[in-house]
């Protein structure tokens, strides 16, 4: 078919859809909504206004679950099928700029676009940087902000997962360890939950001991030293299946990953307090030490062995 019979074969609710500020590669993107939406809506021409990859945040720190790269593939597919797809790089995928007037799957970069309206009106479609003058002119300062802004996502993030906890309807009693911004307002909200409030460190051992299971509900904090925390004093975790957990207590470890939050805490009663404890030693100084050293060569080996390696590379090209 030719791209003139496809566009007159093609017929869409709108005439244009903007999109922008959908971060991509950023754990605040709503990925799962966004390809929800575009699944359900079609237009002529979908216009990509800016910060639809968060390029900034990629460079510090890679992040791209599959519903991100689901929303690349839907855009091209769009492309594909006939709907005009035009992006308009911002400040935080200010590298496409370096690709302006080149076109990728289909897919129209431009540093702006006049989009004329059904009544005949034109309109300029540019991103917003271009008039900021920190942007412009203090862009250490505009990093600054951006770091600070991620910060209160991530807070943000841990809140919605702490009240999302605070709602299962669990058996026993439910303790909150610690103190923050929301006690006062999560205290009063929760009155069957225990607050604790700020517990010097020194004492939460006593606190993971009292627990039968711990709960560990964020999607993002994940680095995963509470968890060990928890299971040197010998209690399993529940927890979501998101790096962290999934390094700490894997796929056969003592506790249980689930997306039902719930379901994984019912489940993480049956494991034994000694497994917890087991398990969370092989994590100690003196494993890892022993780890770190079995894998260490004498340089002697290592240039002999990286020698015969280029050796056999050599005879093999030849």
């Amino acid at each position: 078919m030719r791209p003139a019979d496809l566009l007159d074969s093609f017929h869409a609710p709108y005439r244009s859809i903007w999109i922008s500020d959908v971060h991509l590669g950023t754990a605040g993107c709503k990925a799962a909504y966004l390809l929800d939406f575009l699944r359900e809506n079609e237009s002529e021409t979908l216009y990509l206004v800016g910060d639809i990859v968060d390029a900034w945040r990629l460079k510090k720190s890679w992040y791209w679950p599959q519903a991100h790269n689901d929303v690349v593939q839907k855009l091209l597919r769009k492309a594909r099928k006939g709907t005009r797809v035009v992006y308009v790089p911002g400040n935080h995928d200010e590298p496409l700029r370096d690709y302006l007037n080149l076109n990728f799957g289909g897919i129209e970069v431009m540093d702006e676009v006049i989009h004329t309206m059904a009544d005949g009106r034109r309109m300029l479609v540019i991103h917003g940087d271009l008039f900021d003058g920190v942007i412009r002119h203090a862009k250490w300062l505009a990093y600054l902000g951006d770091s600070l802004y991620t910060v209160i996502l991530q807070l943000n993030h841990w809140f919605n997962h702490l009240r999302a906890f605070l709602a299962l309807e669990l058996p026993g009693s439910k303790w909150v360890i610690g103190g923050g911004p929301q006690f006062e307002e999560l205290r009063l909200a929760y009155p069957a939950t225990h607050f604790s409030g700020a517990v010097a460190h020194a004492a939460l051992p006593a606190y993971y001991r009292a627990a039968d299971v711990f709960v560990f509900p964020s999607r993002t904090d994940t680095f995963g030293l509470v968890l060990l925390e928890a299971l040197a004093c010998g209690v399993p975790v529940a927890a979501y299946p998101v790096p962290g957990p999934l390094d700490v207590i894997g796929a056969d470890g003592p506790g249980v990953l689930d997306h039902d939050l719930r379901a994984a805490a019912i489940g993480a009663l049956r494991i034994s307090r000694e497994a917890a404890r087991s398990h969370a030693l092989k994590f100690s100084w003196k494993h890892v030490a022993q780890v770190f050293l079995g894998n260490l060569v004498p340089i002697g080996v290592a240039q002999a062995a990286g020698a015969r390696l280029r050796a056999n590379g050599i005879q093999q090209a030849l």
